[in-house]
């Protein structure tokens, strides 16, 4: 693929925008009306601080309410020699949803010349131009100079905007030689997946189903990404890898325990989602609203509906493994091997690391024959689908570890960025559904979990996080402990070797700064460790495959729940004036190698490179920030706010 032009970031548009509740007037420049639409959901992509203000603007100025947007171009004169500014463009509707104003890639939007398209004026025509103005730097079609005319003899104008970017729209009455233009934004909009449509729902599925079945190279060969990269697609189970590998990378825990959790989830799920578009270019990775639910018992969630597993709750002899057998994703299958996804990475340090993470002893199996299974209690033979019991932890009450809108308003309160990131990453938001959503129960045979462990972990969040973590702390991956098919046990040699010292350097060469997220986190994780095994012994509960590992996202469901972590930080921005960064430029303590703000990360191609960079290369923290600010993104989520009040 040929590289992009160089993006010249853009300054301004620093205006604050705090919890509106206006449908997409945030992502379209032009004289704005507000709009009632999208259920009051609001959405921010490009340009929202800036539009989003004006609209509040405008509100405040008495300008009317009306379905759609009434936009005009705020830098035009009332006429020129060409003709008269009278008309007023506005997006009708957006893949057949009159209540979606902002179009979206691959999907048909329908343009209105005027106020009002119910009626037509006669035999009167309209010549529309659409120009790609500023485009995504990524995607090949946006640097084809794109340029679409076209008339009609109708008001409306039905058009599938594809390349995501900034589109300039001009329509001409022939009839009296009157014209409008605007600029709209064409986002992929990442909504709940309950409010896609029945074919944006199909879509989805289907494309992560062919994720699953089809191998890199078959699908390089079959799929057309529409980036103009074929190198975007990659098999489902490469992305497991590389949740997996990160995680346990060798220079930290690339994901997780540090500072910018979630965003290092959105990283992998952005190159995930790029993934799925090779497959349908339309598709968006939707999330879990997991407040949307409040009120209702969390198995009530319709959620399940659509991905199944309810029947598990209650204990089953034919089906002892408890895989999910409904729901869209029904048999799921399970990789049986963990060779052959490595050289999918992007560099060749990644792809040794990669390689010495799959063959470590401490996996249950070798990797050529056995899959992604870490220790715990369960059979080697039951890993075939996907597992969960959600709800059940023990039989006990769960509803504690299900996100509430309490939660959210929780981390909207946050002072700063490393607060509100630390939070997301050790509070409900994420590391409830890990335990919610997989479930704990007794394995069969060995030693019982004793009432007492039960008590303890079931008591709040912060003592769940103590009973189910700390073997997730590296004493697993340094063989300190391991699991047969029924219970778990101290390796023979684990005190000779210092696996329970409060020495985190032992019995590997594990280091991380004193004072790091990670480094503190270990530390924890040593003492609790320590605590539990004294107290409660060493045996673990079974878990389905969302469980509390690296290899967790093999479940689906993880993608939606995850997402969501990452679309409660984006709330916490608008809350705040200081973005890009957020005051995390100055504001943090020494942390692991690539966990810092001008540290390479293991992500590369996220966000627009600078001249002085090279295109390909990996990408730090503030490049990616930078990126993902709200006027450079090609993505926006689309969000209900009606239950969150601003701090």
């Amino acid at each position: 693929m040929a590289s992009p032009p160089y993006h010249e970031m853009a300054d301004g548009y620093e205006l604050s925008m705090s919890a509106v509740s206006v449908e997409d007037t945030s992502n379209v420049k032009g004289s704005v009306r507000p709009t009632v639409g999208e259920d009051n959901m609001t959405a921010i992509g490009r340009y929202g601080r800036y539009v989003g203000a004006f609209a509040v603007v405008a509100a405040t100025m008495g300008a009317g309410i009306g379905l759609g947007y009434w936009i005009g171009d705020m830098n035009s004169s009332e006429g020129n020699s060409n003709g008269s500014l009278a008309l007023g463009i506005r997006v009708e509707s957006v893949n057949g949803h009159a209540e979606r104003n902002v179009p979206e890639p691959y999907k048909e939007s329908v343009l209105c010349a005027t106020s009002d398209c119910s009626t037509e004026d006669g035999d009167d025509s309209y010549c529309w131009e659409l120009t790609l103005t500023q485009p995504d730097w990524y995607h090949q079609d946006s640097r084809e100079n794109f340029h679409h005319e076209e008339c009609r003899k109708s008001k409306k104008f039905s058009f599938t905007f594809t390349a995501p970017g900034t589109y300039e729209v001009t329509v001409r009455r022939n009839s009296d030689n009157t014209y409008g233009t605007t600029q709209v934004e064409n986002l992929y909009a990442r909504r709940d997946i309950r409010d896609l449509d029945d074919e944006e729902l199909n879509l989805y599925v289907d494309a992560v189903w062919k994720m699953q079945n089809t191998s890199t190279a078959e699908g390089r060969k079959q799929f057309n990404c529409p980036t103009g990269n074929q190198d975007d697609y990659h098999t489902r189970d490469f992305f497991v890898l590389v949740h997996t590998a990160l995680s346990y990378n060798s220079s930290c825990d690339q994901l997780h325990f540090h500072p910018f959790f979630p965003l290092t989830h959105l990283a992998w799920m952005d190159l995930m989602e790029r993934s799925l578009q090779c497959i349908h270019p339309s598709v968006a990775q939707p999330y879990w609203d997991f407040p949307r639910d409040d009120g209702n018992a969390p198995l009530g969630s319709t959620i399940f509906d659509l991905y199944g597993g309810l029947g598990n709750v209650a204990e089953s002899t034919d089906n002892a493994e408890y895989y999910v057998t409904d729901g869209l994703f029904a048999n799921f299958p399970l990789r049986k091997n963990r060779t052959g996804l490595c050289e999918d990475f992007w560099d060749d340090e990644l792809i040794e690391d990669c390689n010495s993470i799959i063959h470590d002893p401490s996996w249950r199996g070798p990797a050529d024959t056995t899959g992604f299974h870490t220790h715990v209690p369960r059979p080697l033979d039951s890993y075939d689908y996907v597992s969960r019991r959600s709800g059940f932890i023990f039989g006990r009450d769960s509803t504690f570890l299900f996100p509430q809108s309490s939660d959210v308003q929780h981390i909207l309160e946050q002072d700063s960025f490393y607060d509100a990131t630390y939070e997301i990453n050790n509070g409900v938001i994420h590391t409830g559904p890990h335990h919610f959503v997989s479930g704990m129960w007794m394995p069969s045979g060995g030693d019982e979990i004793t009432s007492e462990a039960i008590d303890f972990a079931t008591a709040s969040m912060a003592n769940m996080n103590i009973y189910s973590w700390p073997f997730e702390a590296g004493l697993r991956k340094d063989n300190c402990y391991t699991c047969d098919e029924s219970s778990c046990f101290h390796a023979e040699d684990a005190d000779a070797r210092g696996c329970y010292d409060d020495q985190i350097e032992t019995p590997t060469s594990f280091t991380a700064p004193v004072g790091s997220t990670f480094h503190d986190f270990q530390m924890r994780a040593r003492t609790n460790t320590a605590f539990l095994e004294g107290r409660f012994g060493t045996n673990r509960p079974n878990t389905g495959t969302y469980g509390r590992h690296p290899a967790a996202n093999m479940d689906p469901l993880f993608d939606l729940c995850h997402m969501y972590a990452v679309v409660v930080l984006d709330r916490w921005y608008r809350t705040r004036t200081d973005g890009p960064y957020y005051g995390v430029e100055t504001a943090l303590d020494p942390q692991c190698p690539g966990d810092n703000f001008h540290d390479a990360t293991p992500f590369r191609s996220l966000a627009p490179y600078e001249k002085s960079q090279t295109f390909g290369a990996r990408q730090t923290w503030a490049d990616i920030l930078r990126g993902w600010d709200f006027g450079s993104r090609n993505f926006r989520f689309v969000q209900d706010y009606d239950r969150f009040t601003s701090p």
